[in-house]
């Protein structure tokens, strides 16, 4: 994941990202969770979610192993956990 069109990547936050969604896995969490687990701004918690969504093109960002999903009949909108192979979690 780039960070401000640099080309650095925030593994760190990734990595912690993850970690909350497994903790609270089955439940849904929100993008504000995320900011406050991993010690971001909501906006860079919103664009790790949008990495976890696998849709970031063919390249070295795009994440097949870990993915989420929004649902937005909610307000605000809740992300889960679609596909984890680590921990073994298939939604599909």
């Amino acid at each position: 994941m780039k960070a401000g069109g640099r080309g650095l990547i925030d593994n760190l936050a990734i990595q912690k990202a993850k970690e909350y969604l497994r903790m609270k896995y089955p439940e849904p969490v929100r993008a504000i969770d995320i900011a406050h687990f991993t010690g971001k701004s909501q906006a860079r918690a919103t664009r790790i979610l949008d990495y976890f969504s696998g849709d970031c093109s063919d390249n070295d960002n795009t994440v097949t192993n870990f993915l989420v999903y929004a649902d937005y009949d909610q307000y605000p909108t809740t992300y889960h956990i679609f596909k984890d192979t680590e921990k073994g979690i298939y939604a599909y």
